[in-house]
């Protein structure tokens, strides 16, 4: 398999959640942690951006992230931010945010997403910000971006703050 080699080297992490919705399966570890076929979740997500290029890791941490720290602490290029308290996504990224380069992608931990980075970097290259997103038509799990007929965000909806008309797919 040949992978594009991303310009942009710094991926950030987010491995701060708790896991509650995994947490009777996988108690002991984060969820970014949990294995499968006896290895990491965590470790699939590294490898795919080691593939693409990436070669510098911010690990924004939270619930249990002493699990994840002891585990990639030889993880070279790698930074461990631990909040005190959770913040949310939006916090995360503030708190970490003089360990940023100037141009870097952010992973939610905790999914894998398997994106072309070449078109993200293409796209994204007059852009102050992108984000790449996912559709859908099952809302319960997640939360919504809306956007216009321009791709321009209107609107970020968390999942509990949606409503029932959302989620039967009236958006």
């Amino acid at each position: 398999m040949i992978f594009w080699r991303c310009i942009i080297k710094q991926a950030v992490i987010l491995a701060g959640g708790m896991g509650t919705r995994l947490a009777s399966v996988v108690s002991e570890v984060p969820k970014p942690m949990a294995p499968i076929q006896n290895k990491p979740f965590l470790d699939y997500l590294i490898d795919l951006l080691k593939q693409n290029g990436f070669d510098s890791f911010v690990f924004l941490l939270g619930y249990k992230a002493d699990i994840i720290e002891n585990y990639y602490k030889n993880l070279k290029n790698a930074v461990f931010i631990k909040e005190e308290y959770p913040r949310g996504t939006g916090g995360a990224l503030l708190n970490a945010y003089e360990y940023f380069k100037n141009e870097f992608f952010v992973v939610n931990g905790d999914t894998f997403f398997d994106i072309d980075f070449s078109l993200i970097n293409e796209f994204s290259k007059d852009k102050p910000c992108t984000i790449a997103l996912r559709y859908t038509d099952n809302l319960s799990r997640y939360g919504v971006v809306e956007i216009d007929d321009e791709y321009e965000i209107k609107n970020f909806c968390e999942k509990q703050l949606i409503s029932k008309e959302k989620i039967d797919g009236q958006i």
